[in-house]
């Protein structure tokens, strides 16, 4: 299980970068307002361009780049933000009215309206506030990923705020097209099979540096799924923190090929200003994906299709496992995670089998680029059981397997 689905109990914050910077390149010709050279941040999965009349410049998460007009001193700047639980563009939008009446009391809203970006829609917010005026897009990739693009200026010139704002939100690109190296990687990823020593109960504790601060148990198991053979699992997690409470629960199966899979999924959060709840429903089949999902008791229900070979993320906790018993190499899988609606690409470089220290069996590393954007080292004991995860960079968050009393005593 990834660690950025296990920090639940984190402030609404976005993911830090991983030291990859936009990079040019170029244009392809201007089509309506001139437009300068596409930028492309492969870490965020999207692409823009510049208005010809702008000079881009990269920036740290979560601005990623920042369009500054060479004349008329007027400038875009574009945000992520990866929120640890799922939202809503209204929740987006209700957070930024309350940033707008905090600083800028008796402010005016100019307009709030649907705005095309690219070739998906956004939430515009337009606000007046003395001799200034503000304008914000906020726009959603399923209820896990946000971009916001913002922009200001003197009231008098909003016009040629909008203007601007919506030149940059036209080229808006959100999915990058897969590069030549992922779809080899994708080609290489093992075909999965049935194997009965993967079928286990286990306990882990959660660790920050030295703390505990929580467990997780996994139950796997074999079991029939439309029929045909298929992997069962269960997992719940458990934090606890100065604020509060988080349980998080998921349960489902698949079948090896991941033709066939269900996922039931909820997490709780109880602190002193009272209980959330967010669950999900998803089954999938052959591409098809059915889900049903409730955050803080609004439900609603859609349908998608991904490309075939797509697990669901839970499933693919599971997978990574069979991978991992495989030779050394290197492969790629596509992974639906809850409350999205797109898959990402995690990249898999797999390791020889080993004996680190502190090791009673010998452990395969799996090094995962994940999204694009993070890496974990994941470690999978000969036969398929967890030893330890553990994020690359600055987190210092780990999950290590244990007994159930070192787990929840």
């Amino acid at each position: 299980m990834h660690l950025s689905v296990l920090l639940v109990c984190a402030a609404l914050q976005p993911l830090s970068p991983t030291g990859v910077l936009p990079h040019l390149l170029p244009g392809f010709g201007a089509q309506g307002p001139a437009l300068g050279d596409e930028v492309t941040i492969e870490t965020y999965d999207f692409a823009v361009r510049a208005p010809a009349d702008c000079t881009a410049k990269p920036m740290v998460a979560p601005a990623l780049v920042k369009f500054e007009q060479k004349k008329d001193g007027l400038n875009v700047v574009l945000r992520v933000f990866d929120p640890p639980q799922a939202a809503t563009v209204g929740t987006c939008v209700e957070n930024l009215m309350k940033y707008f009446t905090r600083e800028w009391p008796g402010h005016r809203v100019l307009r709030d309206e649907e705005m095309a970006v690219g070739d998906r829609k956004g939430r515009l917010i337009v606000v007046e506030w003395k001799d200034s005026v503000e304008a914000r897009v906020v726009v959603p990739r399923g209820l896990r990923r946000f971009y916001l693009i913002e922009t200001g200026g003197p009231a008098k010139r909003v016009d040629d705020v909008l203007a601007l704002l919506r030149a940059v939100a036209g080229s808006v690109k959100i999915g990058l097209p897969l590069s030549k190296a992922e779809e080899e990687a994708l080609s290489r990823r093992p075909a999965l099979t049935m194997q009965p020593s993967l079928a286990r109960e286990e306990w882990a504790r959660v660790m920050v540096q030295s703390n505990r601060i929580g467990w997780q148990r996994t139950v796997i198991r074999e079991e029939k799924l439309d029929g045909a053979a298929a992997y069962g699992y269960e997992s719940e997690v458990v934090l606890t923190g100065h604020d509060g409470r988080s349980t998080r629960k998921s349960r489902g199966a698949f079948t090896p090929d991941g033709a066939s899979q269900t996922c039931e999924f909820e997490l709780l959060i109880e602190e002193k200003a009272g209980r959330h709840a967010w669950r999900e429903t998803a089954t999938l089949k052959g591409g098809d994906v059915s889900v049903v999902r409730e955050l803080e008791g609004v439900r609603s229900e859609s349908r998608f299709r991904v490309p075939e070979g797509t697990f669901l993320v839970e499933a693919a906790d599971v997978a990574r496992r069979l991978i991992a018993q495989g030779p050394k190499g290197s492969c790629a899988m596509r992974v639906l995670e809850t409350f999205m609606d797109e898959p990402r690409l995690d990249m898999i470089d797999i390791g020889s089998p080993e004996r680190p220290s502190g090791a009673s069996a010998d452990v395969v590393l799996l090094l995962v680029k994940v999204d694009r954007s993070r890496f974990e080292h994941q470690y999978y004991e000969v036969g398929g059981g967890l030893w330890k995860v553990v994020p690359a960079g600055k987190s210092v968050t780990s999950i290590e397997r244990c007994t159930k009393d070192e787990a929840t005593k």
